[in-house]
């Protein structure tokens, strides 16, 4: 039940945000950013079970560990003028992909390592093994509504594939 709450909270809001006049598009985003972000707190901690304790010692440090995987993606993204399609790479720009697309993944498990490591110390494991699951069921819950908000927008296509050029 809470759940549904919370879903349908985020896009009461997110269509009351859209609806608002003279606010740029950089606010919209931001605003609609922070209030999935206190969604999905709410969605963890219920999911998890977190105690009033347990959530004051989790949550700062799932926010550094959330804030450092957005900046070690951010650092290893490309940039648009750097960026070929993949027709266009030569064996050694290919080559050159293929490994740092490895080391990303070698640091994204680095870093997750280390922050389970110290959220262990805080929660059980249990709760972590809970977490990753959170994480990925708030995520498709997100998008589906996202897909479903759409279609109903377009008015055509609500749950179809889209069609191919």
């Amino acid at each position: 039940m809470k759940k549904i709450f919370l879903f349908s909270v985020l896009f009461i809001s997110f269509s009351a945000i859209c609806i608002g006049q003279g606010v740029d598009k950089k606010q919209l985003k931001e605003e609609a950013r922070e209030k999935i972000e206190a969604l999905r707190k709410g969605y963890i901690n219920d999911k998890l079970g977190l105690t009033a304790s347990e959530a004051q010692v989790f949550w700062p440090i799932y926010d550094e560990y959330r804030q450092k995987e957005k900046d070690l993606m951010a650092a290893m993204r490309p940039n648009k003028k750097g960026k070929k399609a993949m027709a266009d790479m030569t064996e050694a720009e290919a080559n050159t992909f293929i490994l740092n697309q490895m080391k990303l993944d070698e640091e994204k498990l680095a870093l997750r390592r280390t922050y389970y490591m110290k959220l262990q110390k805080e929660i059980s494991a249990k709760k972590l093994v809970r977490l990753k699951r959170a994480e990925k069921s708030f995520k498709a819950e997100v998008v589906r509504r996202v897909k479903e908000k759409r279609g109903q927008n377009r008015g055509d296509r609500p749950n179809g594939p889209r069609k191919q050029d």
